[in-house]
C-alpha cells in the first residue's frame, strides 16, 4: 500500500504542477499582451510629440527668416537715411 499511496501523491503532485503550470503560461500571455499595449501606446505617444516638435521647429524657422528679412529692411532703411544725410550736408 505504500507505493500505491507514493504513486497517487506523485499524480497528485504532477496535477498541481500542470494546473500551477498552466495559470503561469496565462498570467504570462496576458503580461505579453499588456506589454504590447504600453509599448504601441507609447510608441503612439512619442511620435505624436515628434510631430508636435516638428511643427514648432518649423514655426521657429519661419519666425527666424521673418526676423532676418526685417533686420535686412532695416539696414537697407538705414543706409538709405545715412545717404540722406549725407546729401543735406
Amino acid at each position: 500500500m505504500g507505493r500505491k499511496a507514493e504513486y497517487e501523491r506523485k499524480i497528485e503532485m504532477q496535477k498541481l504542477l500542470d494546473e500551477h503550470n498552466a495559470i503561469l503560461d496565462v498570467k504570462k500571455q496576458e503580461f505579453k499582451v499588456e506589454l504590447d499595449e504600453k509599448r504601441k501606446a507609447f510608441e503612439s505617444s512619442l511620435k505624436n510629440r515628434l510631430v508636435e516638435v516638428e511643427k514648432k521647429e518649423a514655426e521657429v524657422n519661419h519666425m527666424e527668416e521673418k526676423v532676418a528679412k526685417r533686420e535686412q529692411a532695416l539696414e537697407k532703411k538705414a543706409e538709405n537715411l545715412k545717404e540722406k544725410e549725407r546729401d543735406y550736408e
